[in-house]
């Protein structure tokens, strides 16, 4: 059995709680980690994800600006922040932390696809649509590089070359 004073011991048995579908649980597991290591960012945002799934936007919130706080590089905390402020409708804010997430990790869908969102509620279109293309575009070329090298790899190996489109 696990030691639950080992370092994120707790915080794995919340992840495991929360694929079982047992919220409660998770946010003992938890509650656990943090009164263990008060300043574990990953512990606020996991418990801050169980949170919103549970409808406490308030405490999701709260969760997710303590990670942040405390680990200002943890991506998935700014972009967790960023879709509760959305939810809350304070869609300046949901945009700024997005920003954020996306200039730690370019890469991170939910962050692309709230402040997207949040960019169409304040009326400014045109930016959300420049966002999308670009995203889309991004994901193009990405498929055209991925093909590029299954292409490269196949036919090194005596195959011939496969076609792969981006819709």
């Amino acid at each position: 059995a696990a030691n639950p004073r080992e370092p994120m011991a707790n915080n794995n048995l919340g992840l495991v709680y929360r694929r079982q579908d047992r919220p409660d649980a998770a946010r003992v597991a938890f509650d656990r980690e943090i009164a263990i290591d008060p300043r574990n960012a990953v512990a606020y945002n996991n418990r801050g994800l169980v949170e919103k799934e549970l409808g406490f936007l308030d405490r999701a919130l709260r969760d997710f600006t303590q990670a942040t706080r405390f680990s200002g590089d943890v991506a998935e905390a700014w972009a967790n922040l960023g879709n509760v402020l959305l939810d809350q409708r304070a869609y300046p804010q949901a945009v700024q932390a997005c920003d954020r997430a996306l200039s730690i990790n370019p890469n991170i869908a939910v962050a692309h696809a709230v402040r997207g969102r949040a960019l169409t509620e304040l009326g400014q279109l045109p930016e959300a649509i420049a966002l999308a293309q670009h995203k889309n575009h991004a994901q193009a070329v990405h498929l055209g590089q991925l093909s590029a090298t299954f292409n490269t790899q196949h036919q090194q190996r005596g195959g011939p070359s496969i076609g792969i489109h981006a819709a």
